[in-house]
C-alpha cells in the first residue's frame, strides 16, 4: 500500500491483533468487561501505530460489537462508520470483508430505529454476499434474512 512500517511499528500492530484475538476469546467465554478492555487496548496501539488500515478496521469493528452486547450501539455507531470508510477505502465494495462491515453497521442502525439507512447497508450487503458467494451462500442467505427484519420494521412486506 506504499506505506513502509518500521520494526517498532510492526510489532504494536502484531500486539494488537493478538489483543483482539484474545478479546474474541473473552466474548466467547462471555466476560464483555474483559473484552471491552481488551479490545479499547487493542484499538488504541493500533491506532498509535499510525496506519489506518484493515488492522484498524477490524480492531474498530471488534470495540464496537462489544458496545453494541454491552448495550452502549451510540459509542459503536461511530467506530462501524469509520471502519465500513476504511474498508471501502482498501477493497472493493463487494468484497467479503467490506459486506461484513455494512452488516454490522446496518443491524446495528436498525437496532437503534434508523430503518432507511440501514436498509440501504443491508441491500449492499445482500448484493455483495450474493457476488462472492452466490444466492444460496449461507453468508448471503444470512444476510436476506436481516435485510427481511428491516423491511419487516418498516412495514414493506411486499419486499
Amino acid at each position: 500500500l506504499g506505506v513502509r512500517l518500521s520494526r517498532d511499528h510492526v510489532a504494536v500492530m502484531h500486539l494488537g491483533s493478538a489483543l483482539l484475538r484474545n478479546a474474541r476469546m473473552m466474548q466467547v467465554y462471555g466476560d464483555f468487561e474483559v473484552a471491552e478492555r481488551l479490545s479499547h487496548r487493542a484499538l488504541t496501539l493500533i491506532t498509535t501505530a499510525g496506519v489506518d488500515d484493515l488492522v484498524t478496521s477490524s480492531a474498530l469493528n471488534e470495540v464496537a460489537g462489544v458496545l453494541m452486547q454491552r448495550g452502549r450501539p451510540g459509542e459503536a455507531e461511530p467506530l462501524l462508520r469509520r471502519a465500513l470508510a476504511i474498508d471501502l477505502r482498501e477493497l472493493p465494495p463487494d468484497h467479503p470483508v467490506t459486506a461484513t462491515t455494512m452488516n454490522n453497521l446496518g443491524k446495528l442502525l436498525q437496532d437503534m430505529g434508523h430503518l432507511e439507512e440501514a436498509e440501504g447497508l443491508l441491500r449492499r450487503c445482500l448484493e455483495s454476499k450474493e457476488v462472492t458467494g452466490g444466492a444460496e451462500d449461507p453468508a448471503a442467505l444470512t444476510a436476506a434474512a436481516n435485510l427481511a427484519g428491516v423491511l419487516h420494521n418498516q412495514g414493506k412486506l411486499g419486499e
